[in-house]
């Protein structure tokens, strides 16, 4: 957990680390994009939803110096990162340039990306108001929890690792993220109550059973 835990703090961001890492991000991304081989498994999810962009950012504002830091770090990581994840893609793709028409939608968060690291700084404050600021971030990772669980039990084993990463890092975020053992006491709780919540409805929804066949010695 102290491993865990410098992650989230312990680290000594400069800018030059910023960029490297949105580089690496922004590369491993497209070349997930690109490859046939992880198509409908945990590797693909990275280019779609959010719970790997949420821990980049939220490493970012930890290892912050101030909410400003914050701020432009987050931002100049993802206006690197995102476009890079198209850009690579562009000599590969039928589409060409036309890709850059989905860049749109993370040109939007990439903005948002403005406020929300200048007010997750604050998380750091170890304040009760705290929690306040991270439960919307806990509730998309339980909207991603309850999709991919979804897809996990009707595809099984496709997504299994996004499930798992999901719920886990929900867990994870109030214990690394404050200090006050009852601030991450009812973090964890509001985290729990999440997932609780999101697994009925997913259990909820009929969905149509698929699964992989495997095959054994050549026989079914």
């Amino acid at each position: 957990m102290e491993k865990i835990k410098k992650l989230f703090g312990g680290i000594n961001l400069t800018w030059p680390k910023v960029i490297v890492f949105a580089l690496i991000a922004g590369l491993y991304t497209g070349g997930m994009a690109m490859w046939p081989i992880v198509k409908d498994t945990s590797f693909i999810d990275i280019t779609v939803s959010f719970e790997v962009w949420i821990l980049f950012g939220i490493i970012i504002i930890m290892n912050s110096k101030s909410a400003i830091d914050s701020l432009l770090k987050c931002f100049v990581f993802f206006l690197i990162s995102q476009p890079l994840v198209y850009l690579i893609q562009v000599p590969f793709n039928q589409l060409g340039w036309k890709l850059f028409n989905y860049y749109d939608y993370w040109l939007k968060w990439t903005l948002l990306t403005i406020p929300m690291g200048f007010i997750g700084w604050y998380m750091k404050k170890d304040k009760w108001w705290g929690l306040l600021i991270l439960a919307p971030i806990l509730a998309l990772l339980g909207h991603h929890f309850g999709e991919y669980l979804g897809m996990t039990m009707y595809s099984f084993p496709k997504h299994i690792l996004t499930t798992i990463f999901c719920a886990v890092t929900m867990i994870i975020y109030p214990l690394v993220i404050f200090k006050e053992r009852g601030i991450k006491i009812v973090g964890v709780l509001i985290s729990i109550v999440i997932i609780g919540i999101f697994t009925f409805l997913t259990l909820q929804q009929p969905q149509s059973y698929d699964t992989e066949i495997l095959l054994n010695g050549g026989s079914d």
